[in-house]
């Protein structure tokens, strides 16, 4: 399990192919780009969540003042 927290800054990620967990992604003012092979996928303007593999772990990555990057090893995100 994992979370990564800031409030002024962007958050950048490469997750390793293979990942199993809950994926969350919140931001205030700013945009998410979420890894590929999220499956489940629930998001609106400020956040993002899903399934990476089969979920057995968590990813929560947040910030208020900036953006989301979260890519995986194989390709680039999902706008």
């Amino acid at each position: 399990q994992g979370e990564l927290t800031t409030h002024n800054g962007d958050v950048g990620i490469t997750l390793p192919d293979g990942v199993d967990a809950r994926f969350q992604a919140a931001t205030h003012n700013g945009r998410i780009v979420a890894p590929n092979g999220l499956s489940d996928v629930v998001a609106n303007r400020r956040s993002v969540s899903g399934r990476l593999g089969e979920g057995t772990g968590a990813l929560t990555v947040t910030t208020h003042n900036g953006d989301v990057t979260a890519r995986s090893t194989t390709g680039s995100g999902v706008r």
